[in-house]
């Protein structure tokens, strides 16, 4: 799926508590920001709270909703963390079925 299809999928989406996507390949980084919003929403918390719990401003969380902004795993831990969340990242041998 390209880039502009990935941003107007996220918007599309945007205010959704959770959808599932059949029959649809998601970007693995925007799975992990759809995780990060429903996640948010689920607390009840605007994205100025969650900065203020992760300590970085509304607008660093902001940028890590979009589709568009670098995730790091040291920004993804924080969020995690803040988020009462556990991290799990894995690699997978694309050579053996799942």
């Amino acid at each position: 799926m390209c880039r502009s299809c990935l941003a107007h999928h996220f918007e599309r989406h945007r205010f959704r508590e959770r959808e599932p996507l059949i029959g649809e390949a998601l970007d693995p980084a925007l799975a992990v920001r759809l995780q990060m919003r429903w996640a948010r929403l689920k607390q009840g918390w605007s994205q100025s709270e969650l900065a203020r719990r992760v300590g970085v401003t509304r607008q660093q969380i902001s940028l890590l909703e979009s589709p568009d902004s670098n995730l790091t795993l040291g920004t993804l831990e924080k969020v995690a963390s803040a988020l009462n969340l556990d991290l799990e990242i894995e690699l997978r041998d694309r050579s053996v079925a799942a």
